[in-house]
């Protein structure tokens, strides 16, 4: 498939769920929609947690979901490409996090397209947002959607923004 502005090759969906739980939960769920494997890789700021430990292999046409926090939590998700395993060594041409699989906290080597979360668990006043960064360059197209792209803002593409509560979902 020819390469368009309007083919986004990683896109990010945001799932929640309102069974029940307080606050509500929310799915990440990573798609590659890339014609080449990538490899997600995961940093939380200073003080949260790591998710999924930081980075696993995506191969073309597939996706991954995992749970977000129930707490307040903010970090950033990238992918890598050109990503090999020789000779004992795993190397990314972008956004390598220190030649590892997992990068377990490490942030990526620039260029890289971020999405960018802070999930803010709060009740009425919770305010969370998303968007797509090219603060640190640009590896791959990329959208965040909300899933069905409902609330405020249905979609972010590179160098928008959007705040949204969670609950509207």
């Amino acid at each position: 498939m020819a390469s368009s502005p309007l083919f986004f090759c990683a896109t990010l969906f945001l799932l929640c769920s309102f069974a029940n739980a307080q606050p509500p939960a929310l799915t990440l769920t990573i798609v590659n929609n890339c014609p080449f494997t990538i490899y997600p890789a995961i940093q939380p700021n200073a003080g949260y947690p790591v998710l999924e430990r930081g980075g696993f292999a995506l191969p073309t046409l597939t996706h991954r979901s995992f749970p977000a926090p129930t707490a307040h939590w903010s970090g950033r998700i990238w992918a890598r490409t050109g990503c090999t395993y020789d000779n004992g060594r795993f190397s990314c041409a972008t956004g390598d996090c220190g030649h590892r699989l997992e990068c377990n906290g490490l942030g990526g080597a620039s260029p890289v397209t971020l999405a960018q979360f802070s999930f803010h668990h709060g009740g009425e006043k919770d305010l969370s947002s998303y968007e797509v960064s090219l603060v640190d360059g640009f590896n791959v197209p990329m959208t965040l959607t909300p899933h069905e792209g409902k609330g405020v803002c249905p979609w972010s593409g590179a160098g928008s923004i959007c705040w949204r509560r969670v609950r509207r979902c």
